[in-house]
């Protein structure tokens, strides 16, 4: 197993590679996605080109251990082109720009809520993708955005640029 103090892109079996300007751990959040007890990590990489969309931004998921953090099994890597995950890689997105792990439905597992702040033009929206108990999924995931909020986009509000419990 692959454990290490220091993450990069380059660290075990991490998706994509490090370009300069991705801000890949410019958000991290910290979260028991399995009920094993263990803190898991999500990090953003908001600044990632995707399908050359630039920024439009990616959440690397790693699970902890009792040695911590595993950079070289179990890795889940999301983004809008994700399958399942609600909308498209587009150039300016920063999904990723806030990533949370918490527990959305009481079921003691904690799912992921990504803000991607420059979503639509500025807008911004999240994603949450929840636990099924052993990983993250986007089966259940859900896109809220301002106009599905009730929100008004007037001066381009922005909407997930911070997410806290």
């Amino acid at each position: 197993m692959d454990l290490t103090d220091t993450i990069t892109q380059e660290s075990g079996a991490i998706p994509g590679s490090s370009e300069k300007g991705d801000n890949f751990g410019f958000e991290v959040t910290l979260g028991d996605i399995n009920g094993d007890g263990l803190q898991d990590l999500a990090i953003g990489a908001a600044y990632e080109t995707l399908d050359g969309a630039s920024k439009a931004g990616a959440v690397t998921v790693l699970r902890g251990s009792r040695s911590g953090i595993d950079t070289a099994h179990h890795i889940q890597y999301f983004h809008q082109n994700s399958p399942g995950v609600p909308g498209a890689n587009e150039k300016d997105d920063l999904f990723g720009v806030e990533v949370f792990l918490s527990d959305l439905n009481g079921d003691k597992k904690a799912d992921l809520t990504v803000g991607a702040v420059y979503e639509d033009g500025g807008n911004g929206a999240l994603t949450t993708l929840p636990s099924d108990g052993t990983r993250l999924t986007s089966t259940g995931s859900r896109f809220i955005s301002p106009p599905t909020a009730g929100i008004s986009t007037t001066g381009a509000p922005q909407f997930g640029s911070i997410v806290a419990g």
